[in-house]
């Protein structure tokens, strides 16, 4: 499936693999994967910081809570990932 693919580009894929992914796809740049987790959230924990940064300016909803009722901010800081909070 699509999500899949998607997963697993944001996982160990380039940026410009990820971002021609999400151009033949923007609507699964803000849809929950199976486990609830959110693409933007996935990159956070990641420490993916090029493709959260690029999500957020392809318009990736940064309010969006996950299932386990946190947002972007909080997988920011979680993570550590203190210039990505600061780009929020």
């Amino acid at each position: 499936p699509l999500q899949t693919q998607f997963y697993t580009h944001i996982c160990t894929g380039t940026l410009k693999k990820v971002e021609q992914f999400i151009k033949k796809h923007p609507k699964l740049l803000n849809e929950p994967f199976e486990d609830g987790s959110l693409p933007l959230h996935v990159a956070i924990d990641l420490h993916k910081k090029s493709i959260a940064r690029m999500f957020i300016k392809r318009n990736a909803d940064a309010i969006l809570k996950d299932s386990k009722n946190l947002d972007a901010l909080d997988h920011a800081y979680s993570a550590g990932e203190q210039k990505i909070a600061e780009y929020l």
